[in-house]
């Protein structure tokens, strides 16, 4: 696992579970690593645009997606992370995953 997928499982796994409760993580890790054969963080930075349409189905549409987002940037925001995008998951529909990337450092470095 290279630096930037270490960072985004961290990431990952802290902020869902603080976000949206415990155990939150781990249900879309193993709901992805069914699906994909990798982890969540791992699947991301290799099919950013096939771990979207998981989350879409886990989630239900694009709306949820948007939802999880403004919640997620919301706890970021509690935490004092200042944020300027206003959404870190959509853009994976797309395959970008650079945004998400570049928040997940910005967490890992108010860690440390």
């Amino acid at each position: 696992m290279n630096r930037y997928t270490e960072d985004l499982q961290i990431f990952l796994s802290e902020v869902l579970d603080r976000a949206l409760g415990k155990g939150y993580f781990m249900m879309i890790d193993t709901y992805v690593f069914m699906y994909l054969g990798v982890g969540l963080a791992q699947a991301i930075m290799e099919k950013p645009k096939d771990t979207y349409k998981i989350m879409t189905n886990v989630w239900g549409n694009d709306e949820s997606i948007k939802v999880i987002d403004a919640i997620i940037l919301s706890f970021l925001n509690s935490i004092g992370l200042e944020v300027e995008e206003d959404s870190i998951l959509a853009s994976l529909k797309n395959g970008d995953m650079s945004t998400l990337l570049r928040v997940s450092r910005k967490y890992i470095e108010l860690l440390v």
